[in-house]
């Protein structure tokens, strides 16, 4: 009895091991490199351009009228135009994105075409917070390089379960660092534009 139960957990071992041996079939793929989001493509001449830098864009307009409904009206028409996107309408103020790159465009028609009483702009220079994000990003994705490769090379299920593990806290610190990156990004590629209503 103990001789086939030693031939068994032999046998078993043996299952084990040819399992963890890795083939070309059941190895992880090696992930590429990191590549940092494309920044807009902002005309120099653009008071939108950011001198080189990364900014983040707030402009504000107040305009006289004695028709909020046909104000608001044509805004979303100059915004729809210029790719933006409406994101608060209200009785007495008007809110939107505009892409970075058609945002000078997209106020130039606004202040010619209504009588502009009040403009504000305001920037806010993210270059070292962006640069920052690129930097962990890059660094956790050569981790991940890293990480993969010693989980095809390992041969013992133990090493892979910890391979396994260290891989997973890299892609949930990899997704929530992106998740911030991308909500700054909305920042520098869109202006964000507010509109105020002044009525008689």
């Amino acid at each position: 009895m103990k001789f086939t139960t030693g031939i068994a957990a032999f046998g078993a071992a043996l299952v084990l091991a040819a399992g963890c041996r890795q083939t070309a079939e059941n190895r992880m793929p090696v992930p590429n490199g990191y590549t940092p989001l494309p920044m807009p493509v902002v005309s120099p001449g653009s008071p939108f351009a950011g001198a080189g830098q990364k900014v983040s864009f707030k402009v504000t307009r107040t305009i006289k009228t004695n028709d909020p409904e046909g104000l608001s009206a044509q805004l979303r028409r100059i915004v729809a135009e210029s790719g933006g996107l409406v994101t608060g309408q209200f009785p007495k103020l008007f809110e939107a994105v505009i892409p970075v790159q058609n945002a000078e465009k997209a106020l130039a028609e606004i202040d010619r075409l209504f009588p502009v009483s009040n403009k504000g702009v305001i920037g806010q220079n993210l270059t070292e917070l962006m640069n920052s994000f690129d930097i962990r990003l890059n660094d956790l994705t050569q981790q991940r390089i890293r990480l993969t490769k010693l989980w095809n090379e390992s041969e013992h299920v133990l090493d892979r379960v910890r391979i396994e593990q260290e891989l997973a806290t890299n892609s949930a610190t990899y997704a929530r660092i992106m998740s911030s990156m991308r909500e700054t990004y909305a920042g520098i590629s869109g202006v964000a534009l507010t509109v105020k209503f002044e009525t008689d």
